[in-house]
C-alpha cells in the first residue's frame, strides 16, 4: 500500500507540493461532518479523495462529476453530480483522471 501511494505522490504533479504546490479544492458533499472529499490539480493531471470518516456506513451526494480511475483497483469509476455513493464506515477512494 505505501508503495502504491508514493508511486502515485512522485509521479502525479497534482500532489505535488512546495513553492509550485498543487491546487487543492474542497468537494461540497451533503454530509461534510462526516466525509473529507477534495481534489487537487496541476498540470492537466486531477486526483480526487472521497473518505467516509465515521463508523457508520452512508450515502453521500458530491458536487463532482466526471470518469475516472479507482487508483487502488484499477477500475474505472463515474461520477455524476448529486448522485447518491454508498460508502462503508471508514472507506475511501482515491481517484485519478
Amino acid at each position: 500500500l505505501r508503495a502504491k501511494l508514493g508511486k502515485l505522490k512522485s509521479e502525479n504533479t497534482a500532489l505535488n507540493g512546495g513553492k509550485e504546490k498543487a491546487k487543492y479544492t474542497r468537494i461540497k458533499t451533503d454530509n461534510d461532518e462526516n466525509v473529507l472529499a477534495f481534489v487537487r490539480e496541476k498540470n492537466e493531471k486531477k486526483v480526487v479523495y472521497i473518505a467516509n470518516l465515521s463508523t457508520n456506513p452512508i450515502n453521500v451526494k458530491m458536487e463532482m462529476s466526471g470518469k475516472f480511475t479507482n487508483y487502488m483497483t484499477g477500475k474505472e469509476m463515474e461520477l455524476t453530480a448529486n448522485q447518491a455513493t454508498n460508502l462503508f464506515p471508514f472507506q475511501y477512494y482515491i481517484l485519478t483522471e
